[in-house]
């Protein structure tokens, strides 16, 4: 009997350590659960920030732009009707429902035809203070009724006084189009809050009723640990740009929470993408598994050795498989069912192994969606990762980004191999693409080397950076990163900040370069040259600042300064009592195309007293390529009494039949034909030039002669004028004026 007593304790003890292992199986596994579940949360949450990032960002880039539109056509005197019909030609391509004007008085109107008052909102009276606003939902009761944001900035005049501002609509769907909805198998949610916890969009499967209660007010609910949790938050004065959570509700579901705050950029609202998941998620995997371990008791308990050695194999095979579970969750891309960024970048970490990495991006992928539906669209994203697959080789890795962007890493150091992989990828693209019913698609690539050890989000955004630089370009569909190119971006952008107050300034200076008579060897006219001098002193050379500007459309706005200082300096060597001569203008292709051009130019000239006659216009040849609306502008031009001049001739972009269909009143003659003197070609086609110039009633300037061969040559052919460094570099207003208007300090 004692014996029996005795093995029925040790049966006993055994079970109880069964037991008691079981329990504390249960606590590892809810554990483990938890911590991928808070791991998964931070990536979801992660992944929706920089798409919704993206998004705001260019919004605000097409707001700017569109305000830059507004401060140009107001500060050469529009009217509300003239500032919409601008706004209205940019908002064309954005993805805007409208764009309005509104005075500083809170009048306004929109691109689509409404009229109101803005005065009582609160983003007018915010953005006529000074900041860039974009607002909570709220209802659009103009037109179609739907729940919009609004995205507003101040407009200045050159006073850097605001004038009013530009707003514009933006459908809520957009947002709640960018959020992953298949997160944790639809369990999960996601919302955009504001400071005060307002719901801003989010996905239809939220816990709570976003139109009447906010995030704050929901967790209220739940009770007040979950109360005590977020106002405790909300008390803090500076808030972590991201924050993880659990709310344990009395009664009702518990919830991990995972707060991250938003780059705003230059907007001065602050708000958070939220990522909510039910406790219940993790209930549901942690009674899957406990099931399965208890329904293994019974054999446990009749056979203790095997029980406890198939107990651990069971609970290591479901931990297992629980994990592959939620990594498949957090590494599978949902669109393509392959990998996705963070198993790209996850794996890519882990090997360290060196390579290039390649960033994709489809040429116009946005058109299959508006033409064919946003359904045909991801068909299309499919069909394109199936196609790389079948191109790249087994050691290759291939994910989806997001949208029609992949990332791919070739583990290998030779680029004429990476290079011809992704020819192959193209011509399979462009091949495939005919069998399929959508417009015809090609990719363009940035291709970055990774070093062992180098952080793949760096490579991956020094790739995006290369395959940016070639957006626009169509001839070609590859780049490497270049680390100079980047410090050359960063310069360029330096440059356009300080744009407006070097403007204002007066950093950028005009010079002077002489046009001379060969046959009485004086100055008979002169040409307006800027510089930009910068407040140490230094100069920046015209090469790197005027391609730049004339990229990104500030080159009007410092083509009507050039001319303004030219018109000055006029007025003030005609008040001196100097002797005139016509000091010619250049404007860019980009003026030419400016609302009103002749009638502001001839405004100026009025406004400061000097006759258009002494300050020509001087238009490069290749701006009269479209010569319909530049012969129009032409006779604009004479009738408003100023000479014209055709700049660079001879570089190659329109016919000799030009000159006559373009009434010109000189034409001068580019550096790269005068350079051909002696050489019989060049020699007969200047002379065959000039002849038919002087034909046509034109006179002939020569740019760019340097030496005395050319000046015998050209003064034999009766070239009217001569500008270059034989008889002067440009010169400062004052060397100018010392120089030739005679004038002593």
């Amino acid at each position: 009997m004692k014996t029996n007593w005795k093995r029925i304790l040790v049966w006993a003890v055994l079970f109880a350590l069964i037991i008691l292992s079981i329990l504390q199986c249960n606590r590892q596994i809810r554990s483990n659960h938890e911590k991928q579940l808070v791991e998964n949360l931070r990536i979801v949450t992660n992944q929706s920030v920089k798409t919704i990032e993206t998004e705001l960002y260019a919004q605000e880039a097409r707001l700017q732009s569109m305000v830059a539109e507004a401060e140009t056509t107001i500060n050469r005197g529009a009217s509300t009707d003239e500032i919409i019909r601008s706004l209205n030609s940019l908002n064309q391509l954005s993805g805007f429902k409208r764009v309005g004007y509104a005075d500083k008085d809170g009048h306004a109107a929109t691109t689509d035809g409404f009229h109101g008052e803005l005065r009582d909102f609160s983003f007018f009276q915010k953005s006529v203070k000074g900041e860039t606003v974009i607002t909570g939902t709220i209802m659009d009761t103009m037109g179609t009724t739907e729940p919009i944001n609004v995205l507003s900035a101040p407009v200045y005049l050159q006073n850097r006084e605001i004038c009013g501002i530009v707003y514009a609509t933006y459908r809520n769907e957009a947002f709640q189009r960018l959020f992953d909805i298949d997160s944790f198998e639809t369990a999960g949610s996601n919302c955009i809050v504001d400071e005060e916890s307002k719901v801003i969009s989010g996905t239809e499967n939220l816990p709570f009723d976003s139109n009447k209660d906010t995030l704050f007010s929901f967790l209220e609910s739940l009770g007040p640990d979950a109360a005590d949790t977020m106002g405790e938050y909300y008390k803090r004065g500076e808030r972590p740009d991201q924050l993880y959570f659990r709310v344990d509700g009395s009664g009702e579901s518990d919830y991990y929470l995972y707060y991250q705050a938003l780059d705003m950029g230059q907007v001065h609202n602050q708000w958070y993408v939220v990522t909510i998941v039910s406790a219940e998620t993790l209930h549901k995997e942690v009674s899957k598994t406990m099931g399965a371990i208890s329904a293994m008791l019974f054999e446990i308990i009749a056979l203790v050795v095997i029980s406890f050695i198939l107990f651990a194999y069971d609970i290591t095979s479901m931990d297992r498989k629980q994990r592959k579970e939620l990594e498949k969750i957090a590494y599978t891309d949902p669109l393509t069912g392959g990998n996705n960024y963070a198993y790209f970048k996850e794996k890519v970490s882990k090997d360290d192994r060196i390579g290039y990495l390649v960033s994709m991006d489809i040429h116009s992928f946005k058109m299959i969606n508006s033409v064919c539906g946003n359904e045909k669209g991801d068909e299309v994203i499919c069909q394109i990762h199936q196609w790389i697959c079948e191109t790249v080789a087994p050691e290759d890795l291939v994910a989806h980004v997001n949208a029609d962007r992949f990332v791919m890493f070739f583990p290998r150091l030779d680029k004429d191999v990476v290079i011809d992989k992704l020819t192959q990828i193209n011509h399979k693209i462009i091949r495939e693409m005919k069998h399929v019913d959508v417009p015809q698609l090609s990719a363009y690539y940035g291709i970055t080397r990774l070093e062992r050890g180098d952080s793949v989000e760096k490579a991956f955004s020094d790739a995006n950076f290369a395959r940016d630089s070639i957006h626009e370009k169509k001839d070609i569909f590859y780049s490497f990163f270049d680390r100079y190119a980047t410090q050359h971006v960063l310069e360029e952008k330096k440059m356009e900040d300080s744009f407006d107050e070097a403007i204002a300034k007066h950093e950028f200076e005009v010079w002077y370069q002489p046009k001379i008579s060969p046959d009485t060897q004086k100055i008979v006219g002169a040409e307006a040259l800027v510089r930009w001098r910068r407040a140490d002193g230094s100069l920046v050379s015209p090469n790197k600042f005027i391609p730049l500007f004339e990229t990104n459309g500030m080159i009007r706005i410092l083509d009507e300064y050039v001319f303004r200082e030219v018109c000055k300096e006029q007025k003030e060597l005609l008040d001196k009592g100097c002797s005139l001569f016509p000091i010619s203008v250049n404007l860019s292709r980009a003026s030419l195309y400016s609302m009103n051009l002749v009638e502001r130019y001839k405004e100026i000239t009025q406004q400061i007293g000097v006759v258009p006659e002494m300050v020509p216009i001087e238009i490069t040849e290749s701006a009269t390529a479209d010569d319909g609306p530049i012969q129009t502008l032409a006779e604009d031009f004479h009738k408003a009494g100023f000479p014209l001049h055709m700049d660079d001739f001879g570089t190659g972009y329109s016919s000799l039949s030009s000159l006559n269909s373009l009434h010109f009143d000189t034409l001068k003659l580019d550096k790269s034909l005068i350079d051909y003197i002696g050489n019989f070609g060049g020699d007969q086609l200047i002379k065959h030039t000039i002849a038919l110039a002087k034909d046509l009633g034109m006179h002939v300037t020569a740019e760019g002669v340097e030496d005395e061969k050319q000046v015998a040559f050209l003064q034999q052919l009766k070239c009217d004028s001569i500008q270059g460094f034989y008889y002067s570099r440009p010169l400062s207003a004052l060397e100018f004026e010392k120089r030739y208007a005679g004038v002593q300090n």
